[in-house]
């Protein structure tokens, strides 16, 4: 049996009457069970960032985050088709979105990343909370204080793929031969 707080009142209740018999005794309305405490983790700014490695056209680029003991993070891995090697606000909003990843965690914790980028000039973020799908001038990550690293590069301009469709061939004409006509055969 264990020793939960019932059962050491309970024996400590029959102890008291075993000593005192005779004694009358009132017991008092069990209370209901109190609800244990769950502290919930602080979501706080405490992390480290890793930088962002092998961010190259057509690669896999990697990061990662290590939450300090106590705090709860949610950071994305992003990476994004750019108009150019370079970013510039301008023309963020002609970005497009290629690939992501979120996870989060409650430190002490290290949480790790691995995106695809696009095989063309391209952005990776490594940022806090969920990825912009539309970014803009006046909607980027470090606008919001949300950006933790970014990488761009890429030497070729993005275009999409046309959809695969089968070559063309001319139809082919069938040699010119003359009709074949079954034999005849004789009425039997």
């Amino acid at each position: 049996m264990r020793n939960t707080p019932r059962v050491v009142a309970l024996a400590s209740l029959l102890l008291l009457v075993t000593a005192y018999p005779g004694a009358t005794v009132a017991v008092a309305q069990e209370a209901a069970p109190i609800a244990p405490v769950v502290e919930t983790p602080a979501v706080c700014s405490d992390l480290t960032a890793s930088g962002i490695s092998s961010a190259v056209a057509g690669g896999t680029a990697t990061a990662s985050v290590t939450i300090a003991s106590g705090c709860w993070v949610e950071a994305s891995f992003v990476s994004y088709t750019a108009p150019s090697a370079s970013f510039n606000d301008a023309t963020a909003s002609q970005q497009v979105l290629f690939a992501s990843q979120t996870r989060s965690g409650t430190g002490p914790v290290t949480l790790t990343f691995s995106i695809a980028v696009p095989n063309c000039f391209f952005q990776v973020d490594l940022v806090r909370g969920k990825p912009i799908t539309q970014l803009g001038p006046d909607n980027l990550y470090s606008l919001q204080g949300r950006l933790l690293a970014s990488v761009n590069g890429g030497t070729t301009v993005c275009t999409q793929t046309p959809p695969s469709t089968p070559p063309s061939t001319p139809p082919s004409t069938p040699p010119s031969t003359p009709p074949s006509t079954p034999p005849s055969t004789p009425p039997s």
